[in-house]
């Protein structure tokens, strides 16, 4: 199902991205959900991937993350055992109940086994498709994006809040990172008064 982007003004006057109500009510429903990101995760990808699972698992979620080996930068990995989120096998991806998709604008740029993307691996299972690329394609069966946003991390923060999610320090710190680090520290036209918002909270 393709979901159309609204926006509306909060009590500060700072416009937000809306939530759609079926992004909502598909991610409350899962109850173990594997987070894919996309090849080579920057950030962003990261930060979004590692701050939906571990916010999730703290929602009665089984939540795991797919990471294959040797896919993260020696850079980033600090994101990654910070969060003490766990990774995926391929006995989980048959088990799963829900995949959710963040910062990919493509299916084939998963990052997933590489003999899982030789399977229909979401197959019979809803996947989320939250993302901020205008190139996005559209892939899950429920899609989230928000071209105008500075990145996927703005995104999350504004679903966390929207579904009364407790943003732990460590989620926050994670979340932080993908919103800074997309926008180059704040400098980019995609810096807008909600991004500075999300990053201020």
């Amino acid at each position: 199902m393709e979901t159309v982007q609204s926006a509306k003004p909060s009590a500060s006057r700072i416009v937000t991205p809306t939530v759609p109500d079926e992004v909502l009510s598909v991610i409350a429903r899962m109850r173990a959900p594997i987070v894919v990101a996309h090849v080579v995760p920057d950030a962003d990808a990261l930060g979004s991937m590692l701050a939906v699972a571990r916010t999730l698992r703290g929602n009665a979620c089984a939540s795991k993350i797919a990471l294959p080996v040797g896919s993260l930068s020696r850079r980033l990995t600090y994101m990654f055992e910070q969060a003490e989120v766990g990774v995926a096998t391929r006995e989980d991806f048959e088990t799963a109940d829900g995949f959710i998709v963040t910062d990919t604008a493509k299916k084939p740029r998963c990052n997933i086994e590489r003999s899982l993307k030789e399977t229909d691996w979401s197959a019979g299972r809803p996947l989320v498709n939250i993302d901020h690329h205008h190139t996005n394609t559209r892939f899950g069966n429920v899609n989230w994006i928000v071209a105008e946003a500075g990145s996927t991390c703005e995104l999350l923060y504004y679903l966390f809040v929207a579904a009364g999610y407790e943003i732990d320090a460590i989620s926050a710190s994670l979340l932080y990172a993908g919103i800074q680090t997309d926008t180059v520290g704040f400098s980019l036209p995609t810096t807008s008064a909600s991004a500075l918002h999300a990053a201020a909270d």
